[in-house]
Formats: structure tokens, sequence, C-alpha cells
């Protein structure tokens, strides 16, 4: 079962990479249509690498090298801030590897697959670009990146399998196979690129999940409260062709998701906002180069502005973290 699932779940994600519905009306014969659907750098994105090119053994060398370091800190990091109260110098016994999802859908209301999908999306982006840095195409970066986001993270999802409280998460690596692939759907069709996964950190309001006595000293990541998950739609790149004109290309409409009154055990309710919010990949300076080509990656958080809390009650906010 385990097995079909994920062959189901990358078959999918196959599909709609090679005939992706809505890039049907982009085929090449309305190439002369680019300028007006695709920004410049989504074009060039688009376009095959120069076959002379070659890669540059030496970044290649220092990316290679980076990829254990990576993943053994990510997992020494969770040892000591996720699994230490799993650990046998606790008299915890040592489990046999298994399957569990029934703490995982309760204690974070289901917030915690936001993080898994941002943050390996995330993971595969910057890798990504670290690859097309060396030389490598765009398309061929993308899916490496994906597959070193899949990996790290399913490291820490067998990791969890072996751990008493908790065990391997179907709906976690779900989302974190859907994750790692965003990207590679993006570098196929720059359409895509109109939708983001954005996530924010709210430093003003301290939660209820903090000020439980069983919460204490676990690691800011576990306090979902301060935690809302948003997808962000480029206005401009959606709308039709004749009012793109009338709207800046920075910014963005915003769904946001969080909860509140969590207690890890399942009690709590969801938050749903929306906002305007901006796309600080389209925000580029002449003079800022550096900034310039991060700025894609700096998007991945969203900075605070106006917004409208929907439910559990209707309030509006001048500043929404």
């Amino acid at each position: 079962m385990t097995t079909k699932f994920y062959i189901a779940l990358i078959i999918f994600f196959a599909i709609i990479c090679k005939n992706g519905s809505c890039c049907n009306a982009y085929q090449k014969a309305e190439i002369k249509n680019l300028p007006v659907l695709y920004s410049n750098n989504d074009i060039k994105d688009l376009l095959p690498r120069d076959s002379t090119q070659k890669l540059n053994k030496f970044k290649i060398a220092l990316i290679s090298s980076s990829v254990p370091i990576v993943t053994a800190s990510v997992f020494i990091y969770m040892q000591h801030a996720w699994w230490k109260d799993t650990m046998q110098v606790l008299g915890v016994p040592k489990q046999k590897f298994h399957f569990d999802d029934t703490k995982e859908l309760k204690y974070a209301l289901c917030l915690d697959k936001g993080g898994h999908f941002w943050s390996t999306q995330f993971a595969s982006t910057v890798f990504g670009d670290l690859l097309k840095w060396a030389g490598m195409p765009n398309h061929k970066a993308a899916w490496y990146g994906a597959g070193f986001a899949v990996l790290t993270s399913g490291i820490v999802e067998i990791k969890d399998g072996f751990a008493p409280w908790w065990g391997f998460s179907l709906t976690d690596m779900s989302a974190n196979i859907l994750g790692s692939l965003f990207p590679v759907l993006k570098a196929y069709h720059p359409f895509y690129k109109n939708f983001n996964v954005k996530w924010s950190w709210d430093f003003v309001h301290k939660s209820y999940w903090s000020t439980l006595q069983h919460n204490k000293g676990k690691i800011f990541m576990d306090d979902y409260e301060r935690h809302t998950y948003w997808l962000c739609t480029n206005i401009n790149g959606v709308a039709p062709v004749k009012w793109k004109k009338y709207i800046p290309g920075f910014l963005s409409f915003d769904i946001g998701v969080s909860a509140e009154n969590l207690d890890g055990k399942g009690a709590g309710k969801h938050e749903l906002f929306l906002a305007f919010g901006l796309d600080l990949s389209k925000i580029t300076f002449k003079k800022f180069g550096f900034y310039n080509s991060i700025s894609h990656i700096l998007n991945f958080y969203r900075l605070p502005t106006p917004a409208q809390k929907l439910y559990p009650k209707n309030v509006g906010y001048l500043i929404s973290f």
C-alpha cells in the first residue's frame, strides 16, 4: 500500500510537469506571446543552456561535499531538539520501525504539514540554484534539488519511525515530496511561479502552547500558534493581459492558515487570514545585483502587511505576522 501510494504521487507530478493544464496555451507555436506571459527570467529558464557550457568541477565538488555535511547537521540538530526525549538513557525502550500518523494528525491540527511542504521546497530551490550556479542545466538542477530535499527530509522521517512517541508519517512524507517537487513544476512551467507558499512567524504575541508546562524547553518550530503558512498569488501574473498594466507586478493576494489554543494533544482551532502581500521576487534594484539574485529566496518568508482574519473571529489587523 505504501509503495503504491508514493508511485502514484510521483506519477501524478510527472504528468503535471509534462502536460500542465495551465500551460497548454503556451505552446511553441505561441512563442510570440512570451514577452507578455513571462518575465525575462522566466524566458531564460525555458531556453536550453548553451551545449558548449561545461560544469564547473570545483563548484560541483564544493556543492557535493556540502550534502553529507548538511544532512548530518540536520540529523544532529533533530537528535537534540526533537528526539532527545525518546532516547534510551531516559528509560524509553527501543522501538522497531513502524508507521503512525495518529499523533501527527492531532498535535498541530495538521499545520505542520505546511511546514514540511515549505521547508522542502526551500531546500529544493536552494540546492537547485547552487547547481545552476555550477553550470548544470535548469531542469536537471531542479530534479537534483528535489532529490536532495527528499533525501534530507526522508532521513528525518525514517528516524521518526523508530521513535516510541511517533512513527514514520505518510502525511509528513507526502508533504515533503510535494514540496520538493514544487520547484520542479515551476522549472518546467514558469506560469506556476505566480504561486508561492510562504511562511511567517509571529514575533509579538505569546502563544497558549508555550505556556503549558509539558511544552517548556521545546524548540520554536513546535510552537505552531506562531506559524502562519500562506498561499500567495501574484495578481499581475494571473490577470488578463489587458489588466496587467494597471496592477503592480509585486502585489500578491494571500490566503493564510494558522492555529490558536494548541495544546499538542488535539485541542485548538484553525485560523484563516486574507491579505495583500509583497512578491519580493518582482522587486529589483539596478545597483543591488546580489539582492536581485536571491530575491526569490527571500520571497519564501512573508513580510508583515495588513490582514483580515475570517475565522474563528472576524478581526482586522493593521499588521499581521
